[in-house]
Formats: C-alpha cells, structure tokens, sequence
C-alpha cells in the first residue's frame, strides 16, 4: 500500500491570528525605535521575532501521513502515531478543543484509550481512506480466524 500524505486544513482567521500576533510587537517595537525609545524597540523587535519563531516551531509543517500500520500527525515540533489496529471510531467534528490542527474542521479518532483531534485538508478522502484500511485489516483477521477453524 502506499503512504499518503494529507496537509492541514488552515482556516483564513486562524492564519491570520498566526501571522498578525508576532507583526504586531514587530511594528510597535519599530514605531519605539524610530521615536527615539531604543530599548523598548529592541525589546518588542525580539519579542515579535521570538513569537513568530515559536510560533513556527509548533506549527510549521502541519500534516498527516497515512500508512498501512499507522497515522503520524506531525505539527511543528509535536509528533504523534496512532495505531490503525486501535482505531474504534473516525468522524467529522468541529470540537475546538487544543490540538495539532490549523483548522476547527476536523476528525476524531477514538482508539481504544483516546482521542484525537486533526483537520487534514480533504476530510473527506482522509476518512475514506482510513475506512478502506480499517475494512482490509478486519477482512485480514476474519481470514486468519478461518484459517485456523480447519
């Protein structure tokens, strides 16, 4: 099987929170600087580049890679692997609840003894495509079962 590779869903307002939050310190502290306030226009210059560093740190790149085996979630630096074998359920939600997403339009992932929360772009393929391996594997178990019936 191959692996498939689907990017978050990033909502408009929420990039633009991501972008504006860091430009605002940059601009005061830059506005601080030109009127003469050195230290307070260094001080919000560093602080707006540091947001924005950490900022990308936690949420660039933002992705979902499906495998046979696996779902990884990567996020910035956040990493995470949920088990295909452990997956109960998988449905759509608009939960905005904390999680490595760019998007309130997301998926749930019950597993056995959890859940997740992601917004891969094309929700609706991710899902089928997750339904189709969760089929094969059940069929891969229903045959080992047989086999052992003779």
């Amino acid at each position: 099987m191959k692996t498939s590779v689907y990017p978050s869903k990033i909502d408009w307002w929420l990039a633009g929170l991501l972008i504006l939050t860091p430009i605002i310190p940059v601009i005061l502290g830059a506005y601080s600087f030109i009127t003469g306030d050195l230290n307070k226009g260094i001080i919000g210059i560093l602080f707006g580049v540091g947001l924005a560093v950490l900022m990308g740190l936690f949420s660039i790149p933002c992705n979902y890679t499906i495998t046979e085996k696996e779902i990884k979630i990567k996020c910035g630096l956040y990493r995470d692997r949920i088990q295909i074998e452990k997956i109960r359920k998988v449905f759509p939600t608009k939960n905005p609840l904390s999680a490595p997403t760019l998007s309130l339009k997301r998926i749930k992932i019950e597993t056995d003894y959890s859940s997740y929360l992601i917004s891969p772009k094309n929700r609706e393929e991710f899902i089928q495509e997750i339904e189709k391996i969760l089929d094969s594997n059940k069929a891969v178990i229903l045959g080992e079962l047989d086999k052992k019936k003779d």
